[in-house]
């Protein structure tokens, strides 16, 4: 594969890699036969390589002076082709000497070998990763030998790590799961952190207990899934209390003040990243655990709005003073819950939305506007109308700008929607802005009262198309001048 698109500010040669990756594609069933452990060597030689120029890439991107966004992704997709690419090895040469070899002794570090890059490999991918099918075969090598639980020590960022097979087999599913595409670089490795720590609790089981848990179907190409299966086919179970019982203890630690890890770069990190990171974790296993919720209470409407699409035409027009100026495309307003609503559009202003729009409209006449992302659309009964259904996310949201509190290549100032949270601590508040603004982690200024606030954006707590709705930390605050006129409050 060329690597002509991982290239970034910094970036090492990878044609070494490549050259060294197709030799031990390429070698003959006999060379495993022959001289394997000249062909372990040079594969932790490999090994060696990569490591060491990602340990220096990730010490960059986790430093005080992160790279800018574009080199971050570039260097987080590098990452993630070189551990693929160690990984597709590993899981070669483990085949070949499981075959002509027998239970060689190399074969289940070499299992292990490709089960941990499989899972770094994750980190790269902003989405549930599609490799899953590699990871069932490297598993099932394990599972033939009947040494899936066999305790190993490999080494990992420069230190010894305990672990076992399946350990790394659901570390790797976990991070495909629970990852998703909210979290940041350094978040991830906070929560793989987390999941390297709990190396004796992924363990495998024969049945889900009442609890709930998850599976993985060996004979599948698709990840983690909930509940028990139905066929015959072969998978593991991953139970749940183990994984829930390690989440208290760890917010435990944090509530005592003690971050995981409790050294290194990632114990220096802002605490609102290890807090995005434990928020995560209990959403992901609250939705194994948890029962359907009822509906909430519709309220039949029938109503024509106008209707807002997207970030910028929000910010443009939704919160201008009613009449004018028009959103250009009137929706008929079918039912309003608590949780959000639903319209019925007519072809053209049909197309114009789509699953995962920011959208904006007024319930009732002389309403506040009311934000919402679609999350459904589906034909009327007159084909040519759509039906779409929209989760509310504010009815009180707020254009402001803000200033970027140091120059950069971004405009001086930015215009933000903000949001407030059902809390009045304002733990839950939030902003939204573009997903391209977002990707920087830049230090902000906004006026509120005789104070100006410096804050930067943590997690991401919504997602949709060119949009982001984040929380956000305040980093300082100061007094503005008192002028001539103007009272101190």
């Amino acid at each position: 594969m060329s690597d002509d698109a991982l290239a970034f500010h910094g970036a090492p040669d990878a044609h070494a890699y490549m050259v060294h990756e197709r030799r031990l594609q390429v070698l003959g069933e006999s060379v495993f036969v022959a001289t394997p452990d000249a062909v372990h060597a040079e594969f932790m030689e490999l090994r060696a390589q990569v490591d060491a120029d990602v340990r220096a890439i990730k010490a960059r991107l986790l430093g005080p002076l992160p790279a800018a966004g574009e080199d971050r992704k570039a260097a987080a997709k590098w990452i993630s082709t070189q551990h693929r690419r160690l990984a597709r090895v590993a899981r070669r040469m483990a085949t070949g000497f499981a075959r002509n070899a027998g239970r060689h002794a190399h074969v289940l570090h070499l299992v292990a070998m490709g089960l941990h890059y499989m899972g770094e490999s994750v980190k790269g991918q902003v989405k549930d990763s599609q490799h899953h099918g590699g990871l069932h075969a490297l598993m099932r090598l394990a599972l033939a030998s009947g040494r899936q639980r066999e305790a190993l020590r490999l080494e990992v960022d420069g230190r010894a790590l305990d672990c076992s097979p399946v350990a790394l087999y659901f570390r790797a599913l976990l991070l495909a799961r629970l990852a998703g595409g909210d979290l940041t670089f350094a978040q991830i490795e906070v929560l793989d952190a987390w999941l390297l720590s709990l190396m004796p609790q992924l363990v495998d089981a024969d049945a889900l207990s009442s609890a709930g848990g998850w599976r993985a179907d060996l004979d599948s190409n698709s990840g983690l899934r909930r509940g028990a299966r139905e066929d015959a086919g072969p998978c593991l179970y991953l139970p749940i209390e183990p994984l829930e019982a390690a989440r208290l203890a760890i917010l435990k630690e944090y509530h005592a003040g003690r971050t995981l890890p409790r050294s290194g770069v990632l114990a220096r990190l802002p605490i609102e990243d290890h807090i995005a990171v434990i928020d995560l974790v209990r959403r992901g296993l609250r939705r194994v655990t948890r029962q359907p919720v009822a509906r909430a209470r519709r309220e039949r409407i029938d109503r024509a709005v106008d209707l807002h699409v997207g970030l910028a035409e929000v910010m443009a027009k939704g919160f201008a003073p009613a009449p004018y100026p028009k959103a250009g495309r009137t929706v008929r307003l079918v039912d309003v819950s608590e949780s959000g609503f639903a319209f019925e559009a007519d072809e053209a202003a049909g197309a114009a939305v789509a699953v995962d729009d920011l959208v904006a409209l007024r319930l009732a006449p002389g309403a506040p506007m009311t934000l919402g992302k679609v999350v459904r659309k589906l034909a009327a009964a007159d084909s040519s109308r759509v039906t779409v259904g929209v989760r509310r996310l504010s009815s009180l949201a707020q254009p402001t700008d803000a200033r970027r509190a140091l120059a950069g290549s971004g405009p001086a100032v930015v215009s933000l929607v903000y949001v407030p949270g059902a809390d009045k601590s304002g733990r839950n508040d939030a902003y939204l802005m573009s997903d391209a603004g977002m990707a920087d982690r830049v230090v902000f200024e906004t006026d509120a009262g005789a104070s100006v606030f410096a804050f930067r954006l943590n997690r991401v707590r919504e997602r949709g198309r060119g949009w982001v709705m984040a929380g956000f930390e305040v980093i300082a605050s100061r007094r503005l001048p008192e002028v001539e006129g103007r009272c101190s409050p």
